[in-house]
Parts: C-alpha cells; structure tokens; sequence
C-alpha cells in the first residue's frame, strides 16, 4: 500500500542519514586520536577507550531506532519484522562497531583524512589494531557486563519509586534485594514474574554476533582475542543465566522452524571473517611485499574459492538437517495434508507374517522312502554294465518295431 511504501522510504532515508553521521563521527575521533593524543591525558589509551565507550553507547541507540522503524513499518509476521529488523542492526553496527578496525588495517597508513597525513601508531598498523581490538574486548568484558547486571535493579528502583509511591529506604532495600521479601513471600508465582523485566532475545542474539565479529575479523592480528572472547562468553552465560532466573520474566515459548535470521547473519559473518583475514595477510602484512599486485590477487581468488567449495562440501557431508529427519517431515506433511482434506485410505492387509517366507522349507532324503518294500531291506548300489546296457536298447528297439505299421 502508500503507506507501507512511505515508511520504508523513511526507514530508508534514516538509515542513510544516521549510517552517514556515524561513519563521520568516527572519522572525526580517529582524526582528533591522531592530533591530541600527546595532549591529553592517558594520550593513547584515553582515546582508545573513548572510542570503545562511544561505540557502545551508539549500539544501544542503534538498537533501539532500528527496532522503531522496524515497528513502524508494522510487517504482518513476526518472521518479516525479525529479518527487517536484523538488516538495520546489522548494518548499523557492523559501520559503528567495526569501522575504526577496519580503517585502522587498510587505509590508515599513509592516506589523507581531513587533509592529514594518517599514520599508524609507531609506524605498526598491525600493533595499532590489536590494542584498539584489546580495549574494546575488554569494554565489553568489563563495563557491558556491569550495565546488563545492574540495568533491571535501576529499572526496579524506578518502577518503585515514581510509579509505586515508596519511601526512599523502603525503594532503596528493594532495588537492592530485587524485591523485598515479605513481598516475594506474599506474592504468587505469576505476580512475581509480572515485577521483572521481559527476556529481550533479539537483544541477547544481537550481542553475541557482534562479539563473534570481534572475535573472528581480525584473528589473524590478534590470534589472542578468541581466547579473550571465549571468558567473556562464559562470564556471559554465567551472568545471562542469572538474570534470566531471578530479574527476567521467563520467555514464552514459541514456534520456529529453524534458527532463522541468526543463522544466516552468523554465514554472513562468517564469510566477511575469512575474507577479511586472507585480505590482512595478503595485502597488509609484509609477508608478501615481494609479490606484485596481480600475484596477490590471483592468490586471494584461488583461497576464496577454496573457502566457498570447502563450505559447499562440509554442507553436503554434513547437511543442516540429516535425511531421516526430511523424511519423517514429509511423512508428518502428508499425513496433516490427508487430515485436512478428508482423504481416506484403503485398508492394507498385513503381509508382515510372510515376510520370512520366501521359500518352502523342503526336507530332502537321501533316497525314496516310498519304493523301498522293507527298511531294514539292503540297498543295492548301481553299478556299470555296457554289455546290459547294449541288450536293453536293442531290446527296446525290437518292441516297437512290432508296433510300425505294415507296408503291405
């Protein structure tokens, strides 16, 4: 409809305008690093985790404008507003949480921004990276983790304070506590879930690709960050496990047929990873400066081909969904499809007891019982006379010779 038109040219135009700002805002950080850093104090690392801190808090805006225009765009499936919402967060944050990294490996170096000349810090682009990619792991260890814990408690002090009309100390042990607890003891099981926060999947998906991201772009720089990222992953569960337990509402189950859009961001993710990797070992470390250009690329096609027919072939060893799986799903489709449209089935009958009954079961003798007069008579055993044998056929010819017809 119109409608429906005029809010996804607006969604579009928003996506345009605040991707462009983004990009530009981080330039002009990467820009005032390279300037003030003797100036200010902490010099590097203060710029460094400056950037990591705006990074984060850009996500949670992002977040939350993508989500908007998804719902304003209102999709008639939770599936359509799922992937539609994915897009934009996708494309948000890989721009904000990632540019730096990436401006940082290929593009620093040597090359003009604002109209000054960029260069690595101590002449190591390779260095430079790992310990902006090591602030910002940290960050998310750290200071995220801190947020995600102390977030529901906040939301908790406010609901009581403003919403509910307690005193402050009375507001201040129940922030503190969660709920208080003679509340908890009065209360039933479904009160008690009304009180917490809603499980935000999309949001507890969403952080862990942008982790997987850290984690898998630059490994070939920082073969450390994946061990960094597998702590922060379990101190993740750890603290997911226990939010969701006693300061979350517990999440409604609900239908799926696969893991859908996440799987497919993950592939995604995955294929930016390999590349990205094979381009920083090719083009911007040393270990072929002696290659000419052409030299490069034809080995950054050859390895991308690779990659793409090793992913083919480990999807045909190993599909996602295994053959008696299939099959027992196009058994459950044809069975619901006979349901719904009143298709009857004539009855079979029931061979199953002559399934072992290929062949009769014959006993065989040695010899015919039926010609013998006597059992305990003895068996006489041939033996070969030609002489015999030559007067029985002649014999045999003599009588029927009597039964020829005269030819008188």
């Amino acid at each position: 409809s119109e409608r429906r038109r005029l809010d996804y040219f607006f969604s579009l135009s928003m996506m345009a305008v605040v991707g462009g700002a983004a990009v530009t805002a981080l330039l002009g950080l990467i820009y005032w690093r390279h300037h003030y850093r003797e100036h200010s104090p902490g010099g590097m690392w203060f710029f460094q985790l400056g950037i990591a801190a705006y990074v984060e808090i850009v996500n949670g805006l992002l977040t939350r404008l993508s989500v908007w225009l998804t719902t304003r765009e209102n999709h008639r499936t939770q599936t359509e507003h799922e992937w539609h919402a994915l897009s934009k967060v996708l494309l948000f944050k890989f721009l904000n949480s990632y540019l730096v990294l990436f401006y940082t490996a290929f593009f620093k170096e040597h090359h003009w921004l604002f109209g000054t000349e960029m260069k690595c810090w101590e002449d190591d682009c390779f260095g430079d990276l790992s310990w902006q990619l090591a602030i910002f792991v940290f960050f998310r260890l750290t200071f995220t983790n801190v947020y995600e814990y102390v977030e529901p408690r906040v939301k908790l002090w406010w609901r009581s304070m403003f919403l509910e009309k307690r005193a402050f100390w009375q507001t201040l042990q129940t922030a503190l506590n969660g709920t208080m607890l003679l509340e908890v003891a009065a209360m039933s099981p479904a009160e008690q879930q009304s009180k917490r926060d809603r499980y935000d999947e999309f949001r507890n998906c969403d952080e862990i690709l942008l982790s997987h991201g850290f984690a898998t772009f630059f490994a070939v720089t920082s073969p450390w960050v994946c061990a960094a990222t597998l702590v922060a992953m379990l101190v993740e569960i750890g603290l997911d496990m226990k939010m969701l337990t006693d300061h979350q509402q517990r999440p409604m189950p609900r239908l799926a047929r696969n893991n859908d859009p996440w799987s497919v961001a993950f592939d995604i993710y995955g294929f930016i990873a390999s590349g990205t990797n094979i381009l920083l070992l090719i083009f911007a470390s040393e270990e072929y400066n002696d290659w000419t250009l052409t030299e490069k690329l034809v080995l950054f096609v050859w390895l991308e081909h690779m990659l793409v027919l090793s992913r083919v072939a480990l999807h045909l060893v190993f599909p996602q969904v295994p053959k008696n799986v299939e099959l027992l799903q196009l058994k459950q489709e044809h069975m619901v499809h006979r349901c719904l449209e009143n298709i009857k089935v004539e009855q079979a009958h029931d061979f199953s007891m002559f399934r072992d009954k290929h062949t009769d079961n014959v006993d065989i003798f040695e010899n015919d019982i039926l010609e013998r007069d006597d059992d305990n008579e003895a068996e006489v055993e041939p033996t070969l006379n030609l002489g015999a044998s030559a007067r029985s056929m002649v014999d045999g010819l003599t009588e029927a010779k009597t039964w020829l017809p005269s030819s008188n």
